[in-house]
């Protein structure tokens, strides 16, 4: 480094912009296939269930990855990947619950 004082900018992978929606049943949604008797939990947070156990699919939610007007204008102008392209999640019971009590919004 020439100078001391020069900063080194960091740039970390992951969504800057966004964030997941409450999360809304499967057996309400309709697909144009029939789902698998069974899914696996797709929740990063493995404390309720470590091995990321399969559940039946009438139990299981889905997460949508949802933006707002202004934050997709964002992104498309900072050509911010990760925050257009993030995948929806499937999730168990036990971590729908656990996403309701840390949202107290949903």
């Amino acid at each position: 480094m020439k100078n001391k004082e020069e900063k080194i900018k960091m740039i970390i992978c992951g969504a800057r912009r966004g964030r997941y929606s409450k999360p809304i049943p499967l057996r309400s949604l309709k697909f144009k296939r029939k789902l698998p008797k069974k899914i696996r939990c797709h929740n990063a947070d493995y404390i309720l269930h470590p091995k990321q156990k399969w559940f039946p699919s009438n139990e299981m939610f889905l997460q949508k990855w949802i933006l707002t007007k202004k934050e997709l204008k964002e992104a498309i102008e900072e050509y911010d990947f990760f925050s257009l392209e993030m995948p929806n999640k499937i999730i168990c019971k036990f971590c729908a619950e656990e996403v309701r009590k840390k949202n107290k919004n949903f």
